[in-house]
């Protein structure tokens, strides 16, 4: 799988320069500026 350098930019500003793991990638929204694309529940 390529991952783009700027999708890689993009990641990295979202989440404020947070790591997640794949043990801890449930909480990729919550815990992130990405939080503000979710969908309503």
């Amino acid at each position: 799988m390529d991952v783009r350098r700027a999708d890689m930019q993009q990641l990295i500003l979202h989440t404020k320069g947070k790591v997640f793991t794949p043990k801890t990638m449930d909480r990729l929204v919550g815990c992130s500026a990405l939080r503000e694309f979710r969908s309503a529940k």
